[in-house]
């Protein structure tokens, strides 16, 4: 263990979670020390637009990790180009008919995958460009994270984890991954045309 992992878990370290609705952008930071969590806050900033930061935001985002010696931030992925199948290989993106050539993807327990288009990571990387971002987290991790703290069922269940602007919906049997699915319920004033 290097020195400054030995010190970090003695000094405050702040977790910033960054969730993106269409009317607001809600940030949850928790501050632990010493294992502890000493502090939770929550605050929101209302979308201006969608392709920028608000101002006040990057502010206070700033301000925590000036503030912290240890911060890290995480954005929870609410974007189209993202999805979970059964499977790892190759061959299962392309029956599932995903071009593997345009995703990042990663295997979870050697028997199914998550991924994200190229270009919604890129998107998203670019809009934190001036903050930093470290994590950028699946909504089907989130409920497999779920899944595994709560007795799993001896058969395929169903699974929804809503969201005020998107719904992840997935089948496991047990442990393991038949379906997934990610939808917006919202829709996009720019998409849609008149009458």
């Amino acid at each position: 263990m290097s020195l400054i992992k030995a010190v970090q878990k003695y000094l405050p370290n702040v977790f910033i979670a960054v969730v993106q609705s269409s009317s607001s952008w809600t940030i949850y930071s928790k501050i632990i020390k010493a294992d502890t969590v000493k502090n939770k806050t929550v605050k929101s900033f209302d979308v201006v637009n969608s392709e920028e930061i608000p101002p006040k935001m990057k502010e206070y985002l700033e301000n925590l990790q000036l503030e912290y010696n240890f911060s890290y931030i995480a954005i929870f992925l609410d974007s189209m180009g993202q999805g979970a199948i059964k499977g790892t290989s190759a061959d299962d993106f392309n029956k599932n008919s995903v071009d593997i050539k345009s995703i990042t993807h990663f295997s979870i327990e050697n028997s199914w995958s998550v991924y994200a288009s190229f270009i919604d990571i890129n998107w998203v990387k670019k809009l934190f460009a001036d903050i930093g971002l470290d994590f950028i987290y699946s909504p089907f991790i989130i409920q497999y994270a779920l899944l595994k703290k709560q007795k799993t069922k001896q058969k395929p269940t169903l699974y929804i984890l809503n969201h005020p602007d998107c719904i992840t919906i997935t089948v496991f049997d047990e442990l393991t991954l038949e379906f997934g699915a990610f939808f917006k319920t919202t829709t996009d004033d720019n998409l849609t045309s008149g009458d």
